[in-house]
């Protein structure tokens, strides 16, 4: 092909890539800290069924839950998210999550998020979102392990924000299916 380059194969390969390839990272950091909140709306439910569904959606979706509530718009609990990890090791994902219930919507707020990681048998080490954050300063594997880490810590906190959504807006004829 008289004119063509594939030097700039490079470039046009990188041009069509680069929209999905930039989105990735996308812990939602605050003040150094890992914090996801936001809004969903509910297309008319009650309050109170709204409540009792997002009450019944941390149940099922939140490991090691303590449910408190406050009043009956508010649940906060503390959960734990187990990371993929080798054999020898094992990393938990803590967090704090806030929900508060009311005019045909719900808010979220995660919060107070720290790894735990322990090599079996031994103590385990808490790690904060802070220091995370720190060891993206580094460069080499350091960083890249780091990157993967976050990377697996927001699609965990997603996957969680998106079953406790589906659970609270299904429609009622599938909710009363579902528990036979």
């Amino acid at each position: 092909m008289p004119g063509f380059n594939f030097k700039h194969m490079r470039y046009l390969f990188f041009l069509l890539l680069f929209p999905f390839v930039a989105p990735c990272q996308t812990v939602h950091i605050h003040k150094e800290m890992i914090v996801y909140t936001g809004s969903e709306k509910t297309n008319g439910l009650a309050d109170t069924v709204l409540f009792g569904r997002a009450k019944l959606a941390i149940a099922a979706y939140v490991k090691n839950n303590d449910i408190q509530t406050l009043g009956g718009s508010s649940i906060t609990t503390e959960g734990i998210i187990v990371l993929s990890s080798p054999y020898s090791i094992i990393k938990k994902l803590h967090y704090k999550l806030i929900l508060v219930t009311g005019n045909n919507s719900y808010h979220y707020h995660i919060d107070s998020v720290y790894l735990s990681q322990k090599e079996r048998g031994e103590k385990a080490k808490k790690i904060t979102s802070k220091e995370l954050f720190k060891n993206m300063e580094v460069s080499g594997p350091v960083a890249m392990n780091t990157e993967i880490l976050l990377n697996e810590i927001d699609m965990r906190i997603q996957q969680l924000l998106d079953m406790i959504k589906n659970e609270i807006t299904k429609p009622a004829g599938l909710a009363s299916a579902l528990q036979q």
